[in-house]
């Protein structure tokens, strides 16, 4: 009896320090911007669109370049695969892994690369 009631015990602690990544599917809207040491570029409106696996989206300027692709989310990290192909480097691809934090509908993530860090603060709209 004393071994089913440390058992269900911790099951029980087990249970309850488990706790599940909330879902980020959905749209979402709001700004990407690049800082350096030396400038920040002037922020373009993006929208971005994050399926259970996949991902697509759009921006009013020529930056950053959102293709479609697949995602995913562990830990801290999202981790993004462009599904497009370039015959050169292409700046400000939304590609790679970057650290993300969710409050409540905003959803902000970042990476630096190189000298430069690319920062999307997104809310989101459905």
């Amino acid at each position: 009896m004393k071994n089913i009631i440390l058992f269900l015990s911790l099951m029980l602690a087990l249970a309850a320090c488990t706790k599940d990544k909330p879902s980020l599917a959905g749209k979402y809207a709001g700004t990407f911007r690049s800082s350096s040491p030396t400038s920040n570029s002037a922020p373009s409106n993006v929208t971005l669109n994050l399926t259970k696996d996949g991902y697509s989206g759009s921006s009013d300027a020529s930056y950053p370049v959102i293709c479609t692709g697949t995602w995913k989310q562990g830990g801290s990290t999202l981790h993004f695969e462009a599904g497009c192909n370039f015959l050169v480097p292409v700046p400000y691809l939304i590609n790679g892994d970057y650290s993300y934090t969710l409050e409540g509908t905003r959803l902000r993530f970042s990476a630096t690369r190189g000298d430069y860090t690319e920062i999307y603060d997104l809310k989101r709209v459905d």
